[in-house]
């Protein structure tokens, strides 16, 4: 091979570097777009999780303050030693459940 053809033989490998590189750019960009989209997605469950839980804490504080005051109207409209036989059915239950053993 002469020294044209060795002149095109090489001219042709630096035309395919530089597809090659062309390709690996816009790949590199593509996964460069794509980190960033996920990210902003990742941020944006983040926040709505954080919400999520917020609204729970609420729900929970919203539903405390309603069996308070429902045991408060109970309590006012009952006679005063209605809820004893109650609470000692609870804690028997209690009782009976913490002693019982689960063979599985």
């Amino acid at each position: 091979m002469g020294a044209q053809g060795k002149a095109q033989s090489s001219s042709d490998l630096v035309e395919k570097a530089a597809r090659s590189l062309a390709m690996i750019a816009g790949s590199v960009s593509s996964i460069t777009d794509m980190s960033a989209m996920i990210a902003s997605v990742a941020e944006e469950q983040s926040s709505v999780a954080a919400e999520m839980q917020s609204n729970m804490n609420n729900i929970r504080e919203v539903a405390d303050r309603s069996a308070d005051g429902a045991q408060h109207t109970a309590q006012a409209s009952l006679p005063s030693g209605f809820f004893y036989p109650l609470r000692e059915g609870k804690k028997r239950m209690q009782n009976t459940r913490d002693s019982c053993i689960v063979f599985a």
